[in-house]
C-alpha cells in the first residue's frame, strides 16, 4: 500500500530520528560557571559590551575544536538575560540539541525552550507557545529556530555556523545562517557565529571587515590538538577484493593499544551500509534503484536487502543477474561491514555503531550516547553523525576508514567539506586529560585538502581554496543561482533546459567563460545534474553567477514569468529556483 501511495506521490518516505529531552529544575543539578581563558574572557567582554549598549555587530569565533565555545555562549547568554532580554541560540542538527539543552538547563533552568522537527505537533506547539507568552528566555533549536517569536531579544548564537544544515533545500529555500544574520541586523542585536571550521564566505567577510573575527587557538583543558597520522592504502595489502582491507595495520595497532589501555576509539566512515556498490562479475552492471540514477547499498542488518539512500526504495537480494550470471559482487565498504571486521578481529572488545540504520528511536540514540559516557563501548563506528558537537572524556584514537569520500564529487565545495568533517572528526579525540590521536587512511596521502586537515591548518587551506574559488568566479566572490529542471520524462527535462539556455540569451547573458570573464552576469549549462534521476524524476540544471544579489532576484522574476507563460512547457516540468545553492548535485 505505501509504495502504491509514494508511486502516484501522495506519501513521501523519509528517515528521522526522535529525540526528547528530559527537564529539571532540580536546583542542585546546577552546573557553575567555568574560569574562562584569557581568549575566552577578550570574546565575552568584547560581544559583552554590544549586548550592553544593544549594537549590532557580526562576530565569527573561529574556535578550534574543545576551545570552550559553549562556554563562551553560556557567558554571554548570562548578560542577556540580566539585561531582562532573551536568546536563540542555533545548532545544525537534532542530535546535537539534548547535550547543549543539558548544560543550559543546568545553568538556566526552566527558562529554556526547544523548538526541532523531531518533536511531536503537539510538543512543538506547547514551546512556540511559551516562547510567544515570554515564559521561555532562551529558546535552542535548528534551522527553523531562527523564526521563534521571541521578544526583545537580544543576542543570537548560531553554532557550526558552516554546517549545510542550515540551509533548507526544500521550498522556502532559505540558509538560517543568512537569515539569523539579517534578523540581528534589523533589531539591532549581536550576533555570534561559531565554527572551528568557518564557512568560506563568513571568512571572508571577517577578511573584508564586515565581521569581527575573535580566536580561539588553544583548550581550556591545556590539552593540545590531536597528532594527526597518514596511512596510504595503496601500500596495504590488497588481498581478495571480496574483502577489502578495511583497518590498516597502523590503525590496528593503535586500537589493540586502546583495548589494553582501556580507553575509547572513534572509527569514522561516511557511509551505510555492508556494501556501497553490488555488481555482476560477468557483464560489470551494478544494480540501480528503479527511481534514482544511483547504485543500490547492500544491507544486513534488518534482513539482507538492497536500499537506496535518496529514496528508500528497497529490493530483495537478487540470486542471478539479468544476464544469468550467478556471479554477484559486493564492493565498497560501509559501516555494517566495518562492524563485522571488527567483531571478528576484536573478540572482547564492546563495540556499537552511530548510523540512521542503528538509530532508530530516541532510547536508541541515548543509550549509545550514554554507553559512551560510562565507558560501556570500546569502539564506536560513526558516519557524520558523530563528527561534531560530541564530547566523550575517554575517546583517545580516531580512525577514519577512507578519508576520499567526498573529494571527487562535482561540486566546488567539495574540497572544503572534506576538510571540514576531517578536521571535526579528528577533534573528537583528546579533549580531556589523555592527548589524542588521528589515523587517517587515505588512497590519495599527498591531497592538499587531507594534508591541510593533517595539520589543523584552516587559514593555509582556506588561502589555497581561495585563490581557486577567485579564478573560477565562485562564491565568497560570486553569487549563484541555480535553475533545476525536473520531470518524469527525461525529454522533457531536457528540452526545457534547453528552452532556458536560449531565453537567458535572450535576456542578455552570456555563457561563463570560467576564466578571465568580465560580464557582471553569467550562466553555465544546462547539463544533467550530478545525479540525474531523483524519485523517478529527471534533472537538468542551469547556474547563473553574478556580482549582485539584486541583480538575480530581478532575474528570477522575469525568467519565472517567461517560463510559466510558456504553458506547453511548464505544464510538463517542474521548475526550481534555489539562490546561494548549497549543494550542486
Amino acid at each position: 500500500m505505501c509504495t502504491r501511495l509514494f508511486e502516484k506521490k501522495i506519501v513521501e518516505f523519509f528517515e528521522s530520528v526522535q529525540i526528547q529531552e528530559e527537564i529539571s529544575d532540580n536546583k542542585d543539578s546546577f552546573s557553575k560557571e567555568l574560569n574562562l581563558t584569557k581568549e575566552q574572557n577578550e570574546v565575552v567582554l568584547s560581544i559583552g559590551h554590544d549586548i550592553q549598549n544593544k549594537k549590532h555587530s557580526v562576530t565569527l569565533l573561529h574556535g578550534i575544536t574543545g576551545s570552550g565555545k559553549t562556554e563562551v555562549y553560556l557567558h554571554l547568554v548570562k548578560r542577556v538575560l540580566q539585561q531582562k532580554r532573551t536568546a536563540l541560540v542555533l545548532v545544525p542538527e537534532i542530535g546535537l540539541t539534548p547535550q547543549l539543552l543539558d548544560r543550559f538547563r543546568k545553568r538556566f533552568g526552566s527558562q529554556i525552550a526547544c523548538l526541532h522537527s523531531a518533536f511531536s505537533e503537539k510538543k512543538r506547539t506547547e514551546e512556540w507557545l511559551k516562547i510567544r507568552n515570554s515564559e521561555s528566555k532562551v529558546v535552542i533549536g535548528t534551522r527553523s529556530a531562527v523564526f521563534a517569536p521571541l521578544n526583545n531579544l537580544g543576542l543570537i548564537v548560531m553554532d557550526e555556523e558552516h554546517d549545510s544544515s542550515y540551509k533548507q533545500e526544500e521550498s522556502p529555500r532559505y540558509n538560517a545562517r543568512d537569515i539569523s544574520v539579517y534578523r540581528a541586523k534589523k533589531i539591532g542585536i549581536p550576533i555570534i557565529l561559531g565554527s572551528a571550521t568557518p564557512s568560506f564566505e563568513s571568512f571572508y567577510n571577517a577578511e573584508q571587515g564586515n565581521y569581527k573575527l575573535k580566536k580561539l587557538s588553544s583548550r581550556p583543558s591545556g590539552q593540545r590538538l590531536p597528532k594527526v597520522e597518514i596511512v596510504d592504502l595503496k601500500k596495504e595489502s590488497v588481498g581478495d577484493p571480496k574483502n577489502p582491507v578495511l583497518i590498516s595495520k597502523r590503525l590496528s595497532e593503535s586500537i589493540f593499544d586502546r583495548l589494553e589501555r582501556g580507553e575509547q576509539t572513534l572509527l569514522f566512515l561516511n557511509r551505510r551500509g555492508f556494501s556501497s556498490l553490488v555488481l555482476c562479475r560477468q557483464c560489470g552492471e551494478s544494480i540501480q534503484c528503479e527511481n534514482c540514477s544511483t547504485s543500490l547499498t547492500f544491507h544486513r542488518d534488518g534482513g539482507d536487502e538492497l536500499r537506496c539512500h535518496m529514496c528508500n526504495f528497497r529490493t530483495a537480494l537478487p540470486e542471478i543477474c539479468h544476464c544469468g550470471s550467478k556471479e554477484i559482487a559486493y564492493m565498497g565498504i560501509g559501516t555494517e561491514r566495518v562492524e563485522e571486521s571488527l567483531r571478528a578481529r576484536f573478540h572482547k572488545a564492546k563495540i556499537k555503531r552511530f548510523d540512521r540504520d542503528s538509530i532508530r528511536t530516541a532510547q536508541d540514540y541515548h543509550e549509545i550516547l550514554s554507553a559512551m559516557r560510562k565507558k560501556e563501548i570500546d569502539i564506536l563506528i560513526g558516519t557524520q553523525m558523530v563528527s561534531k558537537g560530541h564530547d566523550f572524556p575517554d575517546l583517545t584514537l580516531v580512525g577514519v576508514l577512507v578519508a576520499d569520500v567526498g573529494l571527487n564529487l562535482p561540486d566546488f565545495r567539495a574540497g572544503e567539506r572534506t576538510f571540514q568533517l576531517l578536521t571535526q572528526v579528528s577533534g573528537r579525540a583528546g579533549r580531556d586529560r589523555v592527548a589524542g590521536e588521528v589515523i587517517v587512511q587515505t588512497f590519495r596521502p599527498d591531497n592538499y585538502v587531507i594534508n591541510y586537515a593533517k595539520t589543523h591548518d584552516f587559514n593555509a587551506f582556506y588561502e589555497k581554496e581561495i585563490a581557486s574559488r577567485k579564478l573560477l568566479g565562485f562564491p565568497p566572490f560570486k553569487n549563484l543561482l541555480r535553475l533545476r529542471f525536473e520531470s518524469e520524462n527525461k525529454e522533457f527535462a531536457a528540452k526545457a533546459g534547453d528552452w532556458a539556455s536560449n531565453s537567458l540569451n535572450e535576456m542578455g547573458l552570456k555563457r561563463d567563460k570560467i576564466r578571465g570573464s568580465s560580464e557582471s552576469i553569467v550562466f553555465l549549462g544546462p547539463t544533467p545534474a550530478a545525479f540525474a534521476k531523483i524519485r523517478k524524476n529527471w534533472r537538468y540544471h542551469i547556474l547563473i553567477k553574478s556580482s549582485s544579489h539584486e541583480e538575480l532576484n530581478l532575474l528570477v522574476q522575469k525568467f519565472k514569468k517567461k517560463f510559466f507563460e510558456n504553458k506547453k512547457l511548464s505544464s510538463g516540468v517542474r521548475l526550481v529556483v534555489d539562490i546561494d545553492p548549497y549543494s550542486l548535485l
